[in-house]
C-alpha cells in the first residue's frame, strides 16, 4: 500500500515538475496526499459513526480516492493553466472551475451513484465497501472544489511573487508580475510569459488531427468492433465462477499452511454433516427404513468417500454381533428397543456418539451423522450441482427428514445468484449513470458514454475469462468500480466536446479541441491509477495478483475507449448532426 502511494505521488510530481523552479508545481501535486487524507478521514469517520464495519475491502477506497482525486486534480490544474496569465488569480480559478466543473461534478455524481447502487447488494462485505466508497467519492469532490481550488490560487500567487516551488519561503530575485504582452513594469522590464497549455504537448494535438481522418476513424471502429466481439463472446461463454479461500489469505497464514498441507497429502476431502430433523423411534421399522434409505442415497453419490461418524451404522453392526442377526424389518420392536438401549450404554457409544444423538425419553428428536466427500473447489458449477445433489439425497422424499451442510455451501449460495446479482447491479449502476449524464451531456452524448461504459465492462469480462479470473464477490466489486472509472475516462472527453460544440465549432474541430484539452489529463489520471496497483503484480498472494489484473484491464480498456473510440463516435454523430442542420437551413 505504501509503495503504491509513493509511486502515484512520484508520478504526479514528475508530471507537474518544470525546469523553471518557480513555475514548477510539485508542491501542488503533493497536496493530493492531503486531499486523500481528508476524504478518507471523512469517509471512515462517518462510516464509523453510522456503525458501518471497516473490512479488508474498505482499504480499496484508498486506491479509488487516489485515482479519482488525481484525475480531477489534473483536469482542474490544466484548465487553470489554459487561462490567460494576465487575469486575476481568482478569475482564473473561477474560469477553470466553470470550464471543467461540470465534467468533474458529472464523474463524481456518477461514481457516487454507482457505489450507492452497489451498496444495495445483499452481500455485507460488498455493501459495506460500496457505502464507504460512495461517501469517500463525495468527500473528495467537495475537497477538490474547495480546498484544492484554494491551494491552486495560493500556488498561482506563489508563482506571481517569484517564489520557489517546494520552498515558497525563498524568493528568487525580485518579484515578477505577469501582464499582457506589450505592458511594462514601472521599475524594470518585466519577464513576459505567454500561456503554454501545460499537459497538452504537440503530440496530443497531432494525435487528435490523426484520429479525425476518415480512414483512421473507420479503422478504429472496425478494430474495436472485432476486439470487442471476441472479448465479449469469450467472457459471456467461458467466464467461470468461484474462489479459493486461500487466495485472499496473507502470506505465511496459519490457515493457508493448513490448506496447503491438506491438499498436498490428503486431497480436498471435507465433511458433510447430515442433521435429522424428524423424530426417529429406534424401535420403529418404518423410521429405521427411512433413515437407511437416506444413508444409502448419500452413499450412492459419486463424490462421497465414506462415513466418518455414523451412529446408525455403529448400532447396526453392534446389533448384528450381539444378536447374531441383522437389524432389519424383521427385527421386532421390543428387540430393536432393547438393542438400541444396550448399544447406547456401551463405552464405545458413550465416547463417540453421546453428542450426536439428542433423546427425548424413548425417541431421537435430532441426530448428527458425518460423511467424507471430495469437494470440487476449482469447478464452482460442478460444486453447486454437488451441493444440490447432497441436499436432495439427505431428504429424498422432500418431507424435511434431514438436512445436509458443509461450510463450503456458504460460498455456493453466493455463486448461485452471482450471475443475476452481477447483471442487475451493473444494469442498475448504468441506468443511474445514464440519468445523471442526461443532465450534463444531453441525450446523444449520454447514450454514447453509456455505450462506451458497456463496451469497457464487456472487454473486462472477456479479459477475466482469458486470464482465468473467476467471477466472485471480489471481482464483482472491481466491475462496479469499472463503471465509475469508465465514466471518468469518457465523461471528460464528452463534456469537452459538448462545450466546444456549443461555441459553434463543427464536429471535427470540437473533437480536436476536446482530445487536445482533456486527453492528456485523462491519461495522466489513468496511469496514476494503474501505478497504485502495479506493485501488487509481484505479490505472492493470488488475490492481489487478480486485483492487479482487473485494474490493468479496467485502466487499459477505459483509456482506449475513452480517448480513442469515444472521440470517433462523437465525430460521426456530430457530422451527422451538422449535415442535418445544414439541410434544415
Amino acid at each position: 500500500m505504501m509503495y503504491a502511494m509513493m509511486l502515484m505521488i512520484a508520478y504526479v510530481a514528475v508530471v507537474l515538475a518544470r525546469r523553471d523552479l518557480v513555475e514548477s508545481k510539485v508542491l501542488l501535486g503533493l497536496l493530493i496526499v492531503v486531499n486523500v487524507g481528508l476524504s478518507l478521514g471523512v469517509a471512515f469517520g462517518l462510516c464509523g459513526y453510522l456503525g458501518i464495519p471497516f473490512t479488508q475491502m474498505s482499504m480499496m477506497c484508498i486506491f479509488i480516492i487516489m485515482g479519482v482525486g488525481i484525475d480531477d486534480m489534473f483536469i482542474l490544474t490544466d484548465a487553470f493553466d489554459r487561462e490567460p496569465v494576465s487575469l486575476a488569480v481568482e478569475d482564473r480559478v473561477g474560469n477553470a472551475l466553470g470550464e471543467v466543473g461540470g465534467s468533474i461534478t458529472l464523474t463524481s455524481v456518477t461514481d457516487f451513484l454507482a457505489f450507492s447502487i452497489g451498496s444495495m447488494i445483499d452481500l455485507p462485505a460488498v455493501s459495506y465497501f460500496c457505502v464507504t466508497a460512495a461517501i469517500a467519492v463525495l468527500a473528495v469532490f467537495i475537497v477538490q472544489i474547495t480546498f484544492f481550488a484554494a491551494c491552486l490560487a495560493l500556488d498561482a500567487r506563489r508563482i506571481l511573487s517569484n517564489r520557489y516551488d517546494v520552498l515558497p519561503c525563498i524568493l528568487r530575485g525580485s518579484a515578477e508580475v505577469y501582464v499582457e504582452r506589450g505592458v511594462e513594469n514601472d521599475e524594470k522590464e518585466v519577464n513576459m510569459r505567454e500561456l503554454k497549455p501545460k499537459g497538452t504537448p504537440s503530440t496530443i494535438a497531432k494525435f487528435a488531427d490523426f484520429l479525425v481522418r476518415p480512414w483512421v476513424s473507420g479503422s478504429v471502429i472496425l478494430a474495436f468492433a472485432i476486439v470487442g466481439t471476441v472479448m465479449a463472446t469469450s467472457g459471456l461463454t467461458t467466464l467461470k465462477k468461484g474462489i479459493k479461500i486461500t487466495d485472499f489469505l496473507p502470506e505465511g497464514s496459519y490457515v493457508g499452511t493448513y490448506f496447503a498441507k491438506r491438499d498436498l497429502y490428503f486431497g480436498e476431502i471435507d465433511t458433510i454433516e447430515v442433521i435429522t430433523k424428524a423424530t426417529i423411534d429406534p424401535s420403529s421399522p418404518q423410521d429405521r427404513a427411512l433413515l437407511e434409505s437416506t444413508l444409502s442415497e448419500i452413499e450412492a453419490l459419486d463424490f462421497t468417500v465414506g462415513w466418518s461418524s455414523c451412529w446408525y451404522n455403529s448400532w447396526s453392526e453392534w446389533h448384528t454381533t450381539a444378536y447374531s442377526s441383522a437389524l432389519d424389518g424383521s427385527t421386532s420392536m421390543s428387540d430393536a428397543r432393547a438393542s438400541f438401549d444396550a448399544w447406547l450404554a456401551t463405552d464405545d457409544a458413550k465416547e463417540k456418539f453421546t453428542n450426536d444423538i439428542i433423546l427425548d425419553e424413548s425417541v431421537i428428536t435430532t441426530s448428527k451423522l458425518q460423511m467424507l466427500f471430495l469437494f470440487s473447489t476449482m469447478d464452482t458449477d460442478k460444486a453447486v450441482v454437488e451441493m444440490y445433489a447432497t441436499r436432495e439425497a439427505a431428504d429424498p422424499s422432500g418431507s424435511g427428514f434431514a438436512l445436509a451442510f458443509n461450510q463450503n455451501f456458504l460460498w455456493m449460495e453466493r455463486f448461485i445468484t452471482i450471475d443475476s446479482l452481477t447483471v442487475n447491479t451493473l444494469l442498475g449502476a448504468l441506468a443511474g449513470v445514464f440519468v445523471i449524464c442526461l443532465f450534463f451531456l444531453g441525450l446523444s452524448s449520454s447514450l454514447l458514454v453509456c455505450s462506451v461504459v458497456v463496451l469497457i465492462n464487456l472487454n473486462i469480462v472477456g479479459l477475466m475469462a482469458l486470464w482465468d479470473v473467476r467471477l466472485n464477490v471480489a471481482s464483482l466489486v472491481i466491475l462496479i468500480l469499472s463503471v465509475g472509472f469508465s465514466v471518468d475516462y469518457s465523461a471528460h472527453i464528452a463534456e469537452g466536446y459538448q462545450v466546444a460544440a456549443a461555441k459553434g465549432l463543427p464536429a471535427e474541430a470540437a473533437v480536436k479541441v476536446s482530445v487536445t484539452e482533456m486527453g492528456v489529463s485523462v491519461m495522466n489520471g489513468g496511469v496514476s491509477t494503474l501505478l497504485a496497483v502495479v506493485a501488487l503484480s509481484a505479490s505472492k498472494s493470488e488475490g492481489f495478483v487478480v486485483l492487479f489484473k482487473m485494474f490493468l484491464g479496467m485502466v487499459t480498456f477505459g483509456l482506449l475507449h475513452g480517448v480513442v473510440l469515444l472521440p470517433v463516435l462523437l465525430l460521426l454523430t456530430g457530422k451527422a448532426r451538422d449535415r442535418w442542420c445544414t439541410k434544415a437551413e
